[in-house]
Parts: C-alpha cells; sequence; structure tokens
C-alpha cells in the first residue's frame, strides 16, 4: 500500500485510531479534541470521525494540520513518516505496534506488548457498542439460541471491523480479563458476523481472531461482571457456548477455549461450578482437570454435556429449537 492508500485506509477508522491514540480525550460533535498532539486536557487539537473532515485532523494552537498518517509520526514515531508507515502496516493487520511517544526501539518495546491491552485494541473497545436485541450483534446471538449477555459485562459488538483480509463489516468484540483481576485487561476476541442479522458468521477466514502478540492464558471473558458472582458460576470454552448455558443459569463467563478451561482456578467464595463441557477429548480433559481443582476445595462441580459426540452445547440447542 501507498502512503496515500494507507491514510485512506486510517481514515476509515478514523474514530477506532484516534480514541486509541488518545483515550482521554472527548468527543465533541463530529470531532474528538484533545489538549494539544502529546495528549494534553483541551480541545486546540480536533480530529475529524465522520463527514467530509474524516482523518483530518488540525492544531489550533500553532496552525499545523494533516492526515492520520502525519498524526501518527508525529505521536508515535519522533516525525519520521517512514516509520509511521510502518506502524500504521502492522496496525492495519492487526498487530500491536510500539506505543511510545518517541521513535520506536523494537528490542525495548516487544516485552511490554504482552503484559496489557495495546493502543489499537483499546481504540477497538472504545468504539464497540453495547448488544441490545435488534443491533446485528443481537440478531445473530438469538439466531443462534444464544442469551444476550449482561449489558454491563464484556461482550459487546463493532458496527464496523476491519479484518485482516480487508473485510470491513459487524463484529462481536470480547474483552479478555484476567480471571482474578476484572481491571487487567489482556486482549480482545473478535468474532465477524454476517450483516443481515442470521445466525451466520462473515465470510473471511478466520471468521475468529485474537489479538496478535496479546495473551489470553489466565484470561476470561466476563459476560456477566463480578457483582453478580456470588456462591454460583457458569463457564464455557466459546462465547455462543456459554450463552447457551445463560439461557437457564446465569452468571456465566466464557474461558475461550479448552486450554483456558482447564486451568481456571478455583475462586473464593464460589461454592458451586457449572461447566458446559464440549463433547469432544479436548473438552472432556478440560472438565475433568477442573473439576479435579475445585473437588479438591470441596467446591459442587455440575457438568452440562451435549449428547452427542462432536457437539457443544449450542449445536445441542439449536438441534432442539429447530426440530
Amino acid at each position: 500500500m501507498s502512503a496515500a492508500e494507507i491514510a485512506r485506509a486510517l481514515a476509515e477508522q478514523a474514530e477506532t485510531v484516534v480514541r486509541g491514540l488518545f483515550p482521554h480525550g472527548r468527543l465533541d460533535g463530529r470531532d474528538w479534541c484533545i489538549g494539544s498532539i502529546t495528549g494534553e486536557p483541551g480541545q486546540s487539537l480536533r480530529i475529524g470521525l465522520v463527514g467530509k473532515y474524516r482523518g483530518r485532523w488540525q492544531e489550533y494552537a500553532d496552525g499545523t494540520g494533516g492526515d492520520l498518517l502525519d498524526l501518527i509520526a508525529a505521536v508515535r514515531c519522533g516525525g519520521d513518516l517512514r516509520q509511521a508507515i510502518g506502524w500504521a502496516r502492522r496496525w492495519l493487520g492487526g498487530e500491536q505496534p510500539a506505543v511510545n511517544h518517541l521513535a520506536s526501539d523494537p528490542a525495548r518495546d516487544r516485552p511490554a506488548r504482552y503484559e496489557t491491552l495495546s493502543v489499537f485494541g483499546r481504540g477497538i473497545w472504545s468504539c464497540s457498542r453495547r448488544i441490545d436485541p435488534e443491533t446485528p450483534a443481537g440478531r445473530y446471538l438469538s439466531a443462534r439460541r444464544c442469551a444476550l449477555p449482561h449489558p454491563d459485562g464484556d461482550l459487546r459488538w463493532h458496527p464496523e471491523l476491519r479484518h485482516p483480509s480487508g473485510y470491513v463489516g459487524p463484529a462481536l468484540v470480547a474483552l479478555i480479563t484476567d480471571v482474578h483481576d476484572a481491571q487487567r485487561w489482556l486482549s480482545l476476541h473478535r468474532t465477524w458476523i454476517a450483516a443481515d442479522g442470521s445466525e451466520h458468521k462473515a465470510d473471511v477466514d478466520p471468521a475468529r481472531l485474537l489479538l496478535k502478540g496479546h495473551r489470553k492464558s489466565g484470561g476470561c471473558i466476563r459476560l456477566w461482571p463480578d457483582d453478580w458472582v456470588t456462591l454460583g458460576l457458569g463457564v464455557a470454552e466459546g462465547i455462543e457456548n456459554a450463552l447457551t448455558l445463560a439461557r437457564g443459569f446465569t452468571p456465566v463467563w466464557s474461558m475461550i477455549d479448552a486450554g483456558n478451561l482447564a486451568t481456571f482456578p478455583y475462586l473464593y467464595p464460589i461454592e458451586s461450578l457449572t461447566v458446559a463441557v464440549d463433547h469432544d477429548p479436548a473438552g472432556l480433559g478440560a472438565y475433568e482437570a477442573v473439576a479435579k481443582r475445585w473437588h479438591a476445595r470441596n467446591r459442587e462441580v455440575r457438568k452440562v454435556l451435549a449428547p452427542k459426540p462432536g457437539d457443544d452445547l449450542n449445536d445441542w440447542a439449536r438441534d432442539i429449537d429447530n426440530a
């Protein structure tokens, strides 16, 4: 991609870009406003989010301005446009670029990538919306025979999320947080869905993606917030399975995959754990591992298993409802 093409691609996702770069700014009409190019409070720097000036910025304190590629060069790459092009290419590809305000030192920046959610991820999350029944995400989940998540949980949707293939469309966006600390943001899980509100995923490969350069081990997706978790909790591998379980039991969390489910620790003061188990070797093995750990604490563990080998709970529920 040329510099002009990169600038246009960034402009298509202007709100995601600038919310990630300047999370402490504020929305004023069609603009994102901050105090200066260094991110200070105020509104002398205005960045267009929609319309004719989408992706254009103006610093009224000194009269400077330009496109988002120029802005990235100024705030992330010490004014070096070549480094900004590399930063933007990685960002557009879903990779976490360096986040320092000066020119990047890869050897210094690499370890920090894996500690918390990146600027790229925070920008996506801040632009994501609550899931209501009439949104594409709400219709998708209902068509999949899922309950909708708690409005204060960590599952939202994004109307125009870019896939690494270049496709832009609606997607579920799930925030992955540390199982012990909901304030420790680790990564995002994204599922691109069909725009027509059907039960189908978008025609992209893969339709589900975790963020590059982030860890998900020791993390979960809190579909219901911590203050709903008292004496009982339900868990499952995938989001749709967890929300299928939520048709009969709440609160629920998604553990993302069998590996994370297998290592799910005991959490005080929960007395009963309900596990929706995928009927495959990985799912059954994960259940045995977590059940052993919780039984060692004299806690009740209940298994909800689809009867047909190869199925998960959501497969079973859809078969029953469509029969």
